[in-house]
């Protein structure tokens, strides 16, 4: 069964910024709520990760929750707008 690993591309990532983006209904908030939860120094998710396959990975304990995060929801802008 072929594994996505967009995530493991994200964490192995050098770049400052990460853009989830993506159409309606693709999980968008999940992916950003998982990224939060890996990187945050707010978060201690060593449990929520520890059965995934991304947790074998040599740079997984690494980046756990070294970081300050900052996640913008900007849903609300966009609630009563037009398609």
């Amino acid at each position: 069964m072929p594994t996505d690993c967009s995530a493991l591309r994200v964490l192995e990532s050098e770049s400052k910024y990460v853009c989830v983006s993506r159409l309606r209904r693709f999980g968008k908030s999940i992916a950003a709520k998982m990224l939060v939860a890996y990187y945050s120094k707010g978060c201690d998710s060593k449990e929520l990760f520890k059965n995934l396959s991304i947790s074998k990975q040599p740079s997984f304990a690494k980046y756990m929750n070294q970081y300050d995060v900052i996640r913008l929801d900007i849903q609300w802008m966009y609630s009563g707008s037009e398609n």
